[in-house]
C-alpha cells in the first residue's frame, strides 16, 4: 500500500491525516512520526511506503526519527533472541507460557510470560541508544547490545533503559573490554545493606557486569574503567536538594550526554575492528587463490 504525497509543504492537520493512511503499512512507525509532530517536504509524484519512511526529509528531530525507526526495523522478520535484564536475570518476553516460562505482573498489574537466563554470551557486534515513548509523552533513552557468537546467524539483544544501573554499570567496564573477543554478561541484582538500613526499606543494586575468558579458559569480571575512586573525565550526577529538607534527586543530564558520546565512539570502534577483519579474510582468500594458481601443472 501506497500514499500520494501532498504537491506542497503540509500542515501538521494533512500530515495527521497522511499518517492515518499509512497506518495500515506500518503502524508503530507510523505512531513515531506523529509523535514526534514533524513536518516534511512533500515533492509533486512520489509515494510513501513502510520501508521509506526513513528517507522523508524532515524539518527537525531527523537524528531522533532514524534512530527510532532502525530500532523498529531490527525486530521485524528476525530470528533474534530480545532479552532485558530485571530482578537479577535476563528475560525474554514470550506470548504463550512454555515449560521454560515463568509469570510476572507488570507495571499495569498484568500477567506476563517470560523465560529466564543467567546470562548472554557473544562478541559485541553493534552498540548505540535510542529514545522510546512507553505511553508517558515522555520519551526514555534506551542501551541496545548486539551480542553474536561466531557460529550463530541471529543476534543476541540486550536492551535496557540508559540511565538506569544495569546500562551504568555495564558503560563503566565498556572501556576496558577487549571487543575482538566475546564477552559474558551477566545480570545481578544485589541487596545493598547500607542504603536498606538508611532508607528504613529494602534498596537493590542492579548491576551488569561483563566477564571475559582469560587464557586458561577461565572467565575474569572485567573491572570498571570509571569508578568513585577513578572518575576521570566522567561528569559526576549533580545533586539538587529538595526545599525545607525534601528529598534530594540527582540530575544525570551531563553524564547521560557524556556516556551517549561514548557509546557512539565505542560503536566506531567496532565498525573499524569488522572492517579489518573483512579485508584481513580478503586478503588471506587472494592469497589462497594465488597459491592455487601457482600449483596448477601448467
Amino acid at each position: 500500500m501506497a500514499t500520494k504525497h501532498f504537491r506542497k509543504r503540509i500542515s501538521k492537520e494533512d500530515f495527521d491525516t497522511a499518517i492515518e493512511f499509512m497506518y495500515a503499512k506500518n503502524p508503530t512507525i507510523s505512531k513515531l512520526m506523529k509523535r514526534l509532530d514533524l513536518e516534511a517536504q512533500v515533492l509533486p509524484g512520489e509515494t510513501i511506503t513502510g520501508k521509506e519512511l526513513e528517507k522523508l526529509s524532515v524539518s527537525k528531530n531527523k537524528n531522533k526519527l532514524n534512530n527510532k525507526v532502525m530500532a523498529v526495523k531490527e525486530k521485524e522478520n528476525n530470528n533474534n533472541v530480545y532479552l532485558k535484564p530485571y530482578q537479577g536475570a535476563f528475560r525474554k518476553y514470550v506470548k504463550v507460557a512454555t515449560s521454560k516460562s515463568v509469570v510476572r505482573l507488570n507495571s499495569k498489574k498484568e500477567p506476563v510470560n517470560e523465560e529466564l537466563f543467567s546470562e548472554a554470551s557473544g562478541k559485541i557486534k553493534k552498540i548505540y541508544s535510542y529514545d522510546k515513548d512507553l505511553g508517558t509523552g515522555k520519551d526514555i533513552k534506551f542501551l541496545v547490545i548486539y551480542l553474536k557468537e561466531d557460529n550463530e546467524k541471529d543476534f543476541t539483544v540486550i536492551e535496557t533503559a540508559f540511565s538506569q544501573s544495569f546500562a551504568q554499570s555495564f558503560l563503566m567496564r565498556l572501556e576496558n573490554i577487549d571487543l575482538s573477543k566475546p564477552v559474558i554478561l551477566r545480570p545481578y541484582t544485589i541487596k545493598n545493606e547500607e542504603k536498606t538500613k538508611e532508607k528504613g526499606k529494602d534498596i537493590f543494586n542492579d548491576l551488569l557486569i561483563p566477564y571475559q575468558l582469560d587464557a586458561e579458559g577461565k572467565a575474569v569480571k572485567v573491572e570498571a574503567f570509571w569508578s568513585k575512586t577513578n572518575q576521570g573525565e566522567l561528569p559526576q550526577m549533580q545533586e539538587i536538594k529538595g526545599k525545607k529538607g525534601g528529598t534530594s534527586i540527582w540530575n544525570s543530564v551531563e553524564r547521560d550526554e557524556f556516556l551517549e558520546g561514548f557509546v557512539v565512539t565505542i560503536s566506531d570502534k567496532i565498525k573499524l575492528l569488522s572492517e579489518s577483519k573483512e579485508s584481513i579474510t580478503s586478503n588471506v582468500a587472494t592469497a589462497d587463490i594465488e597459491k592455487d594458481v601457482d600449483d596448477l601443472p601448467f
